[in-house]
C-alpha cells in the first residue's frame, strides 16, 4: 500500500468522523422541532393554556390589561371595549369573607389620550413587600372561568399561591407570563389599607420624592384651564382627602353615566370630559379624577380590574365581564394607595342589573359595593359620601364660560316623581300647561292644565296634534310621548258639550258623569293654549357579543335610557331587523372586514354606531435562524391588533395545531421546498407562505462541506499522523464500556469478600453447632453474586473485545499461574466459581498455603479486572507457585486426591 493511498483513507476517516459528530449535534438541536412530522405536538403547544369554553376569541380585556391602553381602546372581543361590555359571561369567582374590587393592573403615565405602565416587573418569590403599612388582612380563593394573563387580587396583595411562575409589577399587579388556563385556582392574601376619613385627613402631604415625581405627571397637551378650574373647585379644601372627595363628588354629580359614548379623539381626554361631555363611563371618570388631582400636586394613578360582582353564596362572589371597571388610586403618606371611585355607582349597577335581567333572566341581581372611602351603594341607593367642604344645600360656584357650572343639585329635578315642571317653550293662551316627567319618546308623561291657578278639567289635550283625551278634575291627564318629532307640542282646548266628539276615547268620566266643561257659550271659538317641550331623539346603540366578521351580535337601542321598540335596524343602509319591545334584536355582521355602520330609526329617534371589523392576519416565524424542511415554525394569528386564541392552523391544507392563549401555535414545516400556512376564524381565512426551504438547506450543507474541507486542509498542513489520532480516538471510545464493566466486577468481587470475612468473623463461635449450614448459606450467597460477576466478565471479555486487544506476555503468565492453582484445587467446575470462592476452597478444603493462594488470587483480580500492569507481580506469583508445588509434593503421600 502506498503512502498516498494510506493518506487518502485517513482523510476519508476524518471527514466521516467530523460529519458524524456534526450530525449528532444538529439532531440534538432540531429534535424538539422534528417531533411534529412524527405525529406528536411540539412541547410549547402542549403547555400553552387554552381559553375556556365560551371565552372570547380575541384579547382578554381586563384579564390581560397590557402595558398601555387608549381611552376606549381596552378591547375584549375585537371591537367592544371591555369597560363598556355588558357581557354576563362569568370571568372568575371568588371565595372570600368580604367583597373587594379585584385589581389586575395600574398605570402611571398619562398620555392625554390614554395610559402607559412603566417600571420593572420581578419574579414572585413567595411574598410581596407591604412597606410596613398597616391594614386589615383578608384571605381569598379565586377560580378563573376563562384564560388570563393577569391575576385579579384585592389591594394590597401580600401573598399569591398560583402553583406556577408569576410576576409582580412595581405597582403590585400580579401577572402570569405564560398565561393561566380556564379552571385555574389560586389563593391569595391582601392587606387592605385604612379607609377611615379621619386617618386619611390627617395623613398630610409629605410625599416621597419618587412618588411625587412619578404620579403627578401631566402631558404638555393638558389645557391650563383644567388646573384653573380644579383650583377653583377645591379652593376651600384644607387636606388632600377633602380635595379628593370634592373632585370625586363633582364628577359623580355633574356627569351622567352612559356606556354609549365614544372617545372624543383629542389629545386631552380628561379636559374634554370635564368641559365638553355630559356623560361617560368609568374610563372617563377615573382618568379625569387622576388628572384633576395631579393638577393639585396630589399623587394619583389609574387602576383597572373588576368591581366586586354579585354575591351568589354565603362567601362567594361571581364576577362577570360587565364588572370590568376602572377607578382612581390616591396616595396618602403612611397609609399608601387608597381606592376612589368617581363613577356614579348607583347608575352603573342599575345598568348591570338591566343587562343581566335581559340576557339571563336573573331578577335577583342586587349587589352592594364599597366605592370610595365611606361610600356604599347599590342599584337603588347612590350612597354618595358627604362632601367635607360644603353643605348639602350649597349649589356651588360657577367657573364661567370656560368650564361647566359646579352645581350638584338638590335631587328634586324632572322625572323624580315630585311633580316638578320639566320646563318648556312657547307658552301661550289662557291656560298654564306643565309637564310632569321627562318627555322621552315611548314613555308616559302627565300634563297638568290650570287656569287662573285653578285646575282646568274637561279640556282636550293633544300631543303633536293628536288628541290623548281630556283632563280630569285635578286638571291632569297622562299620555305617551310620540317618536315622530324632536319636539313635543302640547295643545289644550276647551269645548262645549255639543262639540264633544262622542267617539273621542279619552274623555275622563267619574261617577258616571262628565265634569262641567270650562268653555264659553255661543259661537265664540273655545280658548286654546300651546306649549312645546324638547324631546331627546339621539338613540344609543349597545352591542353584546363578539363584533367581528360573520358573527351575530345582540343590539340594544335606547333613548335617554329607555328602550326603542319597533325601530328599523339597518346595516350599511340595508334594513335587516326590527327591535322588539325591549329595544333588542340580533344582527349578523358582514363577512368582509372593514368599517360597517349599524343604525336604528323610528320616527325622529335615530342613532348609529360604526364598528371596525378587523381583518384576520397570520405570521410565520421560523424557530431556527433560517427555515429548513422538518424544522419548527411559530404561527401567530391576529385580528386587528389582538392575537386570537383557539384558531385552527393548517399547513398545505392539513390541520396541524390550534393557537393558544397568546394567539400562537408551534408547528413543523414539511419536507418540501415551500409551505402554505393558513388560519381560519370568523368566516375569514388568512395565509402566509414560507418558501426557499431547499435553497436554505443547500446553503447550510454547502457551508458544512466548506467547513469540513477547511478542517481537512488545516490538518494536512500540520504534520500530524492521522492514523495515530484516529486509532487513539477509536480505542478510547471502544474502551469506555470495558473500563466501566471492569470497575463493576471489581466492586462486586470486593463486596463478596467483605461478606465472607464478616461471616467468618461473626460466626466463629457458632461454627461447631452449624458449620455445615453456615457454609451452605455463605456459599449460596457467594455463588449467586459471583455468577452475576462472571456473566458480566464474560460480556466484557467477549470475542469482539478480545479480538481487538492483544494480551501481553506478562498477562498470559498470570493466567497460566492461575490455571496451575486450579490444578491444585478440588473444585469440580471452576468456571462457575469466583476467584474468592476458589481461593477459600483451596485453603479450607485442600489445605494449600494461605499466603500463596492469597497472592495468586489478588494478582489475578488486579490484572484481570483492574487493568493493572502485571509485570510488577511476576516475582510474587512465581514465588507463590513454587510454594504451592513444594506443598503439593509434601502432601501427595499424606492426602488423597479430592479432585
Amino acid at each position: 500500500m502506498t503512502d498516498d493511498t494510506h493518506s487518502g483513507r485517513e482523510y476519508g476517516r476524518v471527514v466521516f468522523v467530523l460529519g458524524s459528530v456534526l450530525a449528532v449535534l444538529v439532531a440534538g438541536a432540531l429534535l424538539p422541532t422534528l417531533i411534529g412530522p412524527l405525529g406528536a405536538a411540539p412541547l410549547e403547544s402542549l403547555i400553552s393554556p387554552q381559553s375556556g369554553a365560551g371565552g372570547d376569541s380575541g384579547g382578554l380585556g381586563a384579564l390581560n390589561p397590557g402595558d398601555s391602553t387608549d381611552i376606549g381602546g381596552f378591547s375584549s372581543d375585537g371591537d367592544t371595549n371591555a369597560l363598556q361590555s355588558q357581557s354576563t359571561e362569568t370571568h372568575f369567582t371568588v371565595t372570600a369573607t368580604e367583597g373587594a374590587y379585584w385589581r389586575t393592573g395600574a398605570y402611571d403615565t398619562y398620555t392625554g389620550s390614554g395610559w402607559e405602565r412603566t417600571g420593572e416587573t420581578t419574579a414572585y418569590d413567595g411574598g410581596i413587600k407591604t412597606d410596613g403599612l398597616a391594614g386589615e388582612e383578608i384571605t381569598y380563593q379565586v377560580e378563573l372561568r376563562r384564560a388570563a394573563t393577569a391575576l385579579p387580587t384585592a389591594w394590597r396583595p401580600k401573598t399569591v399561591d398560583a402553583g406556577t411562575p408569576i410576576e409582580v409589577t412595581d405597582q403590585r399587579a400580579i401577572a402570569a407570563p405564560r398565561g393561566l388556563a380556564a379552571g385555574t385556582t389560586y389563593e391569595a392574601t391582601s392587606v387592605r389599607p385604612s379607609r377611615d376619613a379621619e386617618t386619611l385627613a390627617a395623613a398630610g402631604e409629605e410625599y416621597p420624592t419618587t412618588i411625587e415625581q412619578r404620579y403627578t405627571q401631566l402631558p404638555g397637551s393638558t389645557p391650563d384651564r383644567l388646573g384653573a378650574f380644579t383650583d377653583q373647585l377645591t379652593n376651600d379644601t384644607e387636606t388632600q382627602y377633602e380635595t379628593a372627595v370634592t373632585i370625586e363628588r363633582w364628577l359623580e354629580t355633574n356627569k351622567d353615566y352612559s356606556l354609549g359614548v365614544s372617545a372624543p379623539g383629542g389629545n386631552s381626554v380628561a379636559s374634554d370630559f370635564v368641559f365638553g361631555m355630559d356623560e361617560g363611563y368609568c374610563e372617563y371618570f377615573a382618568t379625569s379624577m387622576v388628572a384633576m388631582l395631579r393638577t393639585q400636586g396630589i399623587p394619583a394613578r389609574y387602576a383597572v380590574g373588576y368591581s366586586t360582582g354579585n354575591q351568589t353564596g354565603e362567601n362567594t362572589y361571581t364576577v362577570r365581564g360587565m364588572n370590568a371597571h376602572a377607578w382612581t388610586e390616591v396616595y396618602f403618606p403612611d397609609v399608601g394607595w387608597v381606592k376612589f371611585d368617581p363613577t356614579p355607582g348607583r347608575e352603573r349597577l342599575a345598568t348591570e342589573q338591566r343587562a343581566i335581567q335581559e340576557q339571563e333572566g336573573i331578577t335577583n341581581y342586587d349587589p352592594t359595593e364599597e366605592g370610595s372611602p365611606g361610600e356604599q351603594f347599590s342599584p337603588d341607593e347612590s350612597g354618595t359620601p358627604d362632601d367635607p367642604t360644603q353643605d348639602d344645600d350649597d349649589p356651588g360656584t360657577d367657573p364661567g364660560d370656560d368650564g361647566p357650572g359646579i352645581d350638584p343639585g338638590d335631587g328634586d329635578g324632572p322625572g323624580s316623581g315630585t311633580g316638578t315642571d320639566t320646563g318648556g317653550e312657547n307658552q301661550s293662551g289662557p291656560y298654564d300647561v306643565s309637564l310632569w316627567g321627562d318627555p322621552v319618546p315611548g314613555t308616559d308623561v302627565t300634563v297638568r292644565v290650570t287656569r287662573d291657578g285653578e285646575p282646568a278639567s274637561g279640556v282636550v289635550v293633544r300631543f303633536n296634534g293628536e288628541p290623548i283625551g281630556t283632563t280630569a278634575r285635578d286638571g291632569t291627564i297622562t299620555g305617551q310621548v310620540p317618536y315622530e318629532a324632536p319636539t313635543l307640542n302640547v295643545t289644550v282646548q276647551a269645548q262645549s258639550t255639543a262639540s264633544i266628539d262622542a267617539t273621542a276615547p279619552a274623555i275622563r268620566v267619574d261617577d258616571d258623569r262628565k265634569y262641567a266643561l270650562d268653555s264659553p257659550v255661543g259661537d265664540e271659538p273655545p280658548p286654546t293654549a300651546n306649549r312645546s317641550f324638547e324631546v331627546p331623539t339621539n338613540a344609543t346603540l349597545s352591542i353584546a357579543g363578539t363584533a367581528v366578521t360573520g358573527e351575530t351580535v345582540t343590539l340594544t337601542a335606547t333613548v335617554a335610557g329607555e328602550p326603542v321598540p319597533n325601530a328599523t335596524v339597518e346595516v350599511d343602509g340595508e334594513p335587516v331587523a326590527t327591535t322588539d319591545e325591549s329595544g333588542r334584536t340580533d344582527v349578523t355582521l358582514p363577512a368582509d372586514p372593514g368599517s360597517t355602520t349599524v343604525s336604528v330609526r323610528r320616527g325622529a329617534v335615530a342613532g348609529n354606531r360604526t364598528l371596525r371589523l378587523a381583518a384576520l392576519t397570520v405570521e410565520a416565524e421560523p424557530q431556527l435562524p433560517v427555515a429548513l424542511p422538518w424544522t419548527g415554525v411559530t404561527v401567530t394569528a391576529e385580528l386587528g391588533n389582538e392575537t386570537v386564541a383557539g384558531v385552527p392552523v393548517s399547513i398545505n391544507g392539513e390541520s396541524v395545531a390550534t393557537t393558544g392563549i397568546d394567539g400562537t401555535a408551534a408547528a413543523s414545516l414539511p419536507f418540501a421546498d415551500s409551505a402554505s400556512l393558513a388560519v381560519s376564524a370568523h368566516g375569514q381565512r388568512a395565509t402566509a407562505t414560507v418558501g426557499g426551504l431547499w435553497r436554505n438547506l443547500a446553503v447550510l450543507l454547502g457551508t458544512f462541506a466548506v467547513a469540513v474541507a477547511g478542517v481537512v486542509l488545516a490538518i494536512r498542513r500540520v504534520d500530524v499522523r492521522l492514523g495515530a489520532i484516529l486509532d487513539r480516538l477509536v480505542g478510547t471510545v471502544l474502551a469506555l464500556p470495558r473500563y466501566l464493566l471492569v470497575g463493576l466486577v471489581t466492586g462486586v468481587d470486593r463486596v463478596v469478600d467483605g461478606i465472607d470475612r464478616a461471616l467468618e468473623a461473626g460466626l466463629d463461635g457458632l461454627r461447631s453447632l452449624w458449620t455445615g449450614d453456615k457454609q451452605a448459606i455463605s456459599a449460596a450467597i457467594r455463588q449467586r453474586i459471583e455468577t452475576v460477576a462472571t456473566r458480566i466478565r464474560s460480556i466484557q471479555s467477549g470475542p469482539e473485545t478480545t479480538s481487538r486487544t492483544e494480551m501481553s506476555s506478562a498477562r498470559v503468565t498470570i493466567r497460566e499461574a492461575w490455571e496451575r492453582l486450579l490444578d491444585h484445587v478440588s473444585v469440580r467446575d471452576p468456571g462457575t466459581k469466583t476467584p474468592g470462592e476458589i481461593a477459600t476452597h483451596a485453603v479450607d478444603r485442600d489445605g494449600l498455603p494461605a499466603d500463596a493462594v492469597a497472592t495468586l488470587r489478588d494478582t489475578f483480580r488486579a490484572v484481570e479486572y483492574g487493568a493493572r500492569s502485571p509485570e510488577q507481580r511476576l516475582d510474587a506469583v512465581q514465588s507463590a507457585l513454587d510454594q504451592l508445588d513444594s506443598e503439593r509434593e509434601r502432601t501427595d503421600d499424606e492426602r488423597p486426591d479430592e479432585r
